[in-house]
């Protein structure tokens, strides 16, 4: 996972549509934005927080550009393949 710099460039990726995450408390939580407020989620919280509140509570955590690994990713050779099949 990438690191983000400062709460600056965390602004511009969550302005972005990107998910970040950041781990404290022994908690890895995942930052999102959602229309005017920044949403929280871990195992405990879901949550809404207004930029102010997200600068106070967490202006000295480390966060990460969230990749999910896992994320599959479609082949356009066998998606093109697939959809020039004549179906009956």
């Amino acid at each position: 996972m990438e690191q983000i710099k400062d709460l600056k460039e965390a602004y511009m990726y969550l302005n972005d549509h990107q998910v970040l995450v950041s781990r404290f408390s022994k908690k890895t939580s995942f930052f999102r934005l959602k229309k005017d407020a920044i949403m929280v989620l871990n195992d405990n919280l879901s949550c809404y927080l207004s930029f102010k509140e997200f600068e106070d509570l967490f202006a000295n955590n480390p966060f990460y550009l969230y990749k999910d690994d896992k994320e599959e990713f479609v082949s356009l050779e066998k998606d093109k393949e697939y959809y020039s099949f004549q179906h009956k």
